[in-house]
Formats: structure tokens, C-alpha cells, sequence
């Protein structure tokens, strides 16, 4: 398993202004893919290949530079995370990663909060389910990581609806909640295994 990126300016990919997009290329096992990253548009003299990072002269240089630093970052975690466990990264399933807002993400309030912003086909009142879960689950805690999720967690958040009057019903649909977003999260791999 070998795995690479690099940041690139391809010439054949000028704009009609003359500005320049930055792309990702990344290599695994000898098969080579490019990403366009739209953030980035700016002169060729403003970008430095050799040592892959942007000249001062550029007018947007910290905030590109700040980008550049985080793709870089997510491109080194998406890699590791394959290495470290051993599998497989096809071109296919880093660009879902790297363009996958939640990777790396272990905080379930932010993941629910991201599945009710980009999935248009919610009902409203799908919505509001949602969002009623959420703030039921922050009243009994603040702050919920995946790794935190466990039998312990889910008893004592049984204990805490009881408490509260939620009805034997009313709790399943809670845990049928749950289940639903944590499968997901293993879909999107940012979960290996189920609780």
C-alpha cells in the first residue's frame, strides 16, 4: 500500500482570466487522481511548487495558506486512518473522505447538525424530529462523542427518560434515532464497528 499527494497547478487548466485553480493529486498503488480544490484562484507567480505553499505576494496568502494547511492535514488523517487499520484506500474512497466535511469528526451533535443541513429530501417534519432528539440528548449531556456511546451511555440515558416521562414508546423511538444516526456514521466510516 502506497499512498501520496501533492498540490498542483496544471498549466492546461488556465483560466480564460488567467488565474490558476489549485488541484490535490493524489496516488494509490500507482493510480493516479485529480481533485480541483475551488477555493483557490490565483496567479501562477503567487504559487510556489517546489515547496508547495504560496508566495507572500499573494493578495489572499494567510487565508489560502491556512486552507493549503488544513487539505494537507485531512489528506495525511484520511491515509494514516487506512494505514493504521491496515485497509485498503481506493482513489474512489479518498475523495469521498476528502470531500466529506464530517471525517474526522467524533462529536454526534455536529454530525446530526450536518445530516439535517445538506439532506434536501427531509420532510419538515423529519426535521423537527431530528432536532427534538438532539435537544433531548443535550439536556442529559452537553457534549456526545461516538466513543462515548456505549451500553453504559445508552442505560443511563434510559434512566434519564424515565425520569423525565418519556414513555416505554417514546424511548424506542429514541433508540430506532440513534441506531439510525450511528449507522450512518459507520457508513461513512467515521465508525468502524457497531455498539
Amino acid at each position: 500500500m502506497n499512498y501520496s499527494f501533492r498540490f498542483i497547478v496544471p498549466e492546461s487548466k488556465k483560466l480564460s482570466n488567467g488565474q490558476n485553480h489549485l488541484y490535490l493529486r493524489f496516488t494509490a498503488n500507482r493510480k493516479t487522481s485529480i481533485f480541483k480544490l475551488p477555493q483557490f484562484e490565483f496567479l501562477a507567480e503567487h504559487w510556489n511548487n517546489e515547496k508547495q505553499l504560496f508566495y507572500r505576494t499573494n493578495p489572499n496568502y494567510l487565508q489560502y495558506t491556512k486552507l493549503l494547511s488544513n487539505y494537507s492535514l485531512k489528506a495525511s488523517e484520511i491515509i494514516n486512518k487506512y494505514v493504521l487499520e491496515s485497509k485498503n484506500l481506493t482513489l474512489e474512497d479518498f475523495k469521498k473522505h476528502f470531500f466529506n466535511e464530517n471525517f474526522g469528526n467524533q462529536d454526534f451533535f455536529i454530525f446530526v447538525e450536518s445530516i439535517i443541513k445538506n439532506n434536501v429530501t427531509f420532510r419538515p417534519a423529519t426535521i423537527d424530529g431530528y432536532i427534538s432528539e438532539l435537544n433531548k440528548l443535550r439536556s442529559f449531556k452537553k457534549q456526545v462523542f461516538f466513543n462515548n456511546i456505549d451500553m453504559k451511555f445508552l442505560n443511563d440515558y434510559q434512566i434519564f427518560m424515565t425520569k423525565i416521562n418519556n414513555c416505554a414508546n417514546t424511548q424506542n423511538k429514541t433508540f430506532r434515532f440513534l441506531r439510525q444516526i450511528i449507522n450512518k456514521a459507520i457508513d461513512e466510516n467515521l465508525l468502524t464497528e457497531n455498539i
